[in-house]
């Protein structure tokens, strides 16, 4: 979840509606719905952006200037696929954002564990328990923690990149199409 108080999700949701990114907004108001279903904040918040996405359905279902039926549908077509690029790019910064997260708190127990002495006894998570181990063994899985958080982040930058490149390849497409078809 991008957030864990329903005054985050709601500042989260509006931020995601002021982008125009009206179906991640409106799954995040559901997640907060999910926490409280009686935010009446929220629920206002979802049928404001429920109402303003109809609109824009409804426009972009209207003729527009001088455009025939094919490509209108193909503009339909390359907007949601920009709706979804825009949505899975989203998805990918805040995993990334996440991850680099984890990377700092694991890099601030690393230098705690480096701290103490030997003969302090040392905890590590297994699963829901924890269970005591020597220095060097909560060394090894912290260490390895962080192997698996760097790759983590460098396959979703790469995505990122890909995401982003695929974005403006998206964009630039649509206003083709659009300058095209319209002049």
């Amino acid at each position: 979840p991008p957030c864990s108080t329903l005054p985050g999700y709601h500042r989260v949701a509006n931020a995601q509606f002021e982008m125009g990114q009206m179906d991640a907004a409106i799954a995040t108001i559901k997640t907060g719905l999910q926490k409280d279903t009686g935010s009446k904040d929220l629920t206002n918040l979802l049928r404001k952006i429920r109402s303003k996405k109809q609109a824009a359905q409804a426009a972009a279902r209207r003729p527009q200037g001088r455009m025939d039926e094919n490509t209108q549908k193909e503009v339909q077509e390359l907007s949601e696929q920009y709706q979804a690029t825009g949505r899975e790019l989203s998805e990918v910064n805040a995993k990334l954002q996440g991850a680099m997260r984890e990377q700092k708190a694991t890099a601030i127990t690393i230098g705690e564990v480096d701290q103490v002495t030997d003969e302090t006894p040392l905890y590590r998570a297994v699963g829901k328990m924890f269970m005591l181990s020597g220095k060097d063994d909560v060394k090894t899985s912290l260490s390895n923690e962080m192997e698996d958080v760097e790759k983590r982040k460098t396959e979703l930058t790469s995505r990122r990149t890909y995401l982003q490149r695929r974005l403006q390849s998206q964009e630039a497409n649509l206003k083709d199409l659009m300058t095209s078809a319209m002049g």
